[in-house]
């Protein structure tokens, strides 16, 4: 048995030998770091996998923007100088009817001057609900009076609650049906004052001139002599007296009546 151990701990000790030497040859590690000089920070290693899929990216990329704008292009006709970038060529393909996400009011004002218009017809009809109809007259203007307070408690109720709920309502946002780039090509489109939007006369497509251009095409109509003549002198005022004198001579001979006349 104490053979055994002393043998033991001869084996301890080549062993705690053995790793003392080995220790002593370990040499520290080389780190191999992309550090650019002219930099502050090292530069991030990029396999070249994943740049071959970067530029795969990029051209589908730009491949599909060429289709698009090519797409878009069928519903646009310019006739103009100014080129459009793609933004612009994307909003006026959407049409001129197109109508963008509006903003969100500020305040309740609009709603409260919707709801005014609201309450009178109401009240209206609660008035002349069991009156007798009878046709308008064809050139009758239109009235602004404004009906009372009714004396019917249900009405009131309902239109003061509904009124107050209109005043405290929230307006949140709600997603936009264009992007930031096409809201700003509207605010380009609307300031610039060398080219004119018009809708063709056939189809949807959006046609495009110059001012100028639109200008010159008007004068060269009004020039020609087979359609217009230039008036030595106004003759508004001329023209005004004679339609006067006509509709009192239809009034007196009882043609048309009163409102008609007026």
């Amino acid at each position: 048995m104490q053979a055994q151990l002393s043998e033991l701990q001869k084996m301890f000790c080549q062993l705690s030998e053995s790793m003392n030497v080995n220790k002593d040859r370990v040499e520290p590690y080389t780190g191999v770091s992309f550090f650019d000089s002219k930099s502050t920070h090292p530069k991030r290693y990029v396999p070249t996998s994943h740049k071959k899929r970067s530029l795969r990216r990029n051209s589908l990329n730009k491949l599909l923007t060429h289709n698009t704008r090519a797409q878009n292009k069928r519903y646009i006709k310019n006739l103009s100088n100014q080129a459009l970038s793609n933004d612009e060529v994307k909003l006026l393909s959407r049409g001129l009817k197109f109508i963008p996400t509006p903003p969100v009011p500020s305040s309740n004002k609009s709603l409260l001057k919707d709801f005014d218009i609201f309450a009178r017809t109401m009240r209206l009809k609660y008035m002349f609900a069991y009156k007798w109809k009878t046709s308008a007259h064809p050139f009758q203007v239109k009235s602004t009076w404004q009906p009372p307070v009714q004396n019917s408690v249900a009405l009131e109720n309902y239109l003061e609650e509904t009124k107050l709920e209109l005043a405290s309502a929230v307006f949140r946002p709600q997603i936009d049906n264009i992007s930031a780039d096409e809201r700003n090509a509207i605010s380009a489109l609307k300031h610039n004052n060398k080219i004119n939007l018009k809708k063709a006369d056939k189809g949807t497509t959006t046609v495009i001139l110059d001012t100028a251009q639109k200008i010159d095409e008007g004068l060269q109509q009004l020039s020609n002599d087979k359609f217009y003549k230039p008036l030595p002198s106004p003759i508004v005022q001329d023209t005004a007296r004679k339609v006067k004198e006509m509709v009192n001579k239809l009034h007196r001979s009882g043609h048309i009546d009163l409102m008609t006349h007026k």
